[in-house]
């Protein structure tokens, strides 16, 4: 299956995590019960390294689930996926919503960043199979029970560390007045909706060259990066019919300009 239509059904993933959102803020926030359980939960989980705490329910139903359905991109055949990607949402929704467990994030980072290069080190080192190009549970054909449960746990696990490390350094090194922090802000939804047709063209046109791999790697990542931020500001000055369709409003309502050229 290829890899456009694989991203694709991703984004279908995000699109129903994004609908079951309103009825988690019901359960946890509207209620005053909801309230109050999400406060006892945070100041659970603000204490010493409670936040890793979240591994358990992420590989109990990676462990449950990824046997069944080990990656097959679409909706029907995924459930290991969706349930990763929708416990991943409400558990950003839930750190987004309180300002002590985004404080403890901050206090983990270094922490987390050590979990995670350790993490990392150890997939690579044992799971990763380079006739697949992708992780493996098995090493050297041997798939046991032992071996597939581990294999899940550092999975989700590794997901875990460095979420909280990109969370925690970003609080601790993004929290100060910026023109250019304003402008990407604004920019964060335009350029997910845009980014998957500009990979994807720059793939097929990139990737059958006989190149080195590293250079078709930053081709491609520094040219989606360029050509995505172009795409994104022609829309947001110019083409106000679209404007809309990536998440932006009227173009009356929008009075800042491109932060880096007065």
């Amino acid at each position: 299956m290829s890899q456009s239509y694989a991203r694709l059904c991703g984004m279908d993933k995000r699109l129903l995590d994004i609908l079951v959102c309103p009825v988690t803020k019901g359960k946890l926030i509207k209620r005053d019960d909801g309230l109050a359980r999400l406060d006892t939960w945070s100041r659970k989980l603000s204490r010493g390294a409670y936040l890793y705490v979240a591994i358990i329910p992420l590989a109990v139903a990676e462990i449950a689930l990824r046997g069944q359905f080990p990656g097959f991109p679409d909706l029907i055949h995924d459930w290991a996926n969706f349930s990763h990607f929708l416990m991943i949402f409400v558990a950003g929704f839930v750190l987004a919503s309180n300002t002590r467990l985004l404080d403890q994030a901050q206090q983990l980072r270094d922490m987390s960043l050590s979990l995670a290069i350790l993490a990392s080190a150890i997939m690579f080192a044992f799971f990763w199979s380079p006739d697949a190009s992708s992780f493996s549970p098995s090493i050297n054909g041997n798939n046991d029970i032992l071996l597939y449960v581990g294999f899940c746990v550092l999975r989700v696990a590794n997901v875990w560390f460095w979420l909280l490390t990109c969370l925690g350094y970003a609080g601790r090194c993004l929290q100060r007045p910026s023109r250019v922090l304003s402008y990407l802000n604004k920019a964060v939804y335009p350029l997910f909706c845009l980014h998957l047709t500009v990979i994807v063209a720059l793939e097929y046109l990139i990737v059958p060259l006989g190149w080195p791999i590293w250079v078709k790697y930053l081709v491609i990542t520094t040219g989606t990066v360029a050509t995505t931020l172009g795409c994104y500001e022609l829309i947001r000055r110019r083409i106000a019919w679209l404007r809309p369709l990536v998440g932006l409003n009227d173009l009356r309502g929008d009075k800042s300009i491109f932060p880096l050229v007065e």
